[in-house]
This record gives C-alpha cells, sequence and structure tokens, in this order.
C-alpha cells in the first residue's frame, strides 16, 4: 500500500513534489536519490531507511523538456534519462 511507506509524492498543497522537479525557466531537472527501505518487524507501519540505490536517480525529466534516452550531463558526470529514472552512465 503506497501510504505505508515513505514517497517523494508526500505534499501538502496537493500537488506531487517528484513531479515539480524539471525547471521551465532554465531546463534543469533535478535528480533525486533512490531510497530503499525496510518494514520493521512485528509492525505494518514502521520503516527504516536503509541507504540509496548506487547510481540510479528519480526524476520526471523524460517529458519535461527531455526525452527517452537523453543524455544529462552535470560537471563531470554523465546521466542517461529514462521515464521516471536517470542512471549513471559509465
Amino acid at each position: 500500500m503506497k501510504s505505508n511507506y515513505p514517497v517523494y509524492a508526500f505534499s501538502l498543497t496537493g500537488t506531487q513534489f517528484q513531479y515539480e522537479q524539471t525547471s521551465q525557466q532554465d531546463g534543469r531537472a533535478n535528480l533525486l536519490p533512490i531510497l530503499l527501505w525496510a518494514l520493521r518487524d512485528s509492525t505494518t507501519t514502521g520503516f527504516t531507511l536503509l541507504g540509496t540505490a548506487p547510481n540510479l536517480f528519480s526524476t520526471n525529466a523524460v517529458g519535461n523538456g527531455f526525452s527517452n534516452a537523453d543524455e544529462y550531463v552535470l560537471g563531470g558526470v554523465t546521466y542517461k534519462l529514462f521515464p521516471g529514472f536517470a542512471v549513471v552512465k559509465q
């Protein structure tokens, strides 16, 4: 159930946080880490953060100024964009 674990989608204003991560002014897309959670023993709502997925990021860039399989360069790192996520290109 989606409401049982922490996600980027939580917002008090009714808009979803991850859908507002591409700037319409300068064409930048934020890359958010993919968080890994584990359900604690003998509970249905207690989750513990385990860490992040290496080289994998959540983004809404595709469809918001970027195309599928575009390469996005930040500094010396190149990311390959896909719908909903980006991966470090190595």
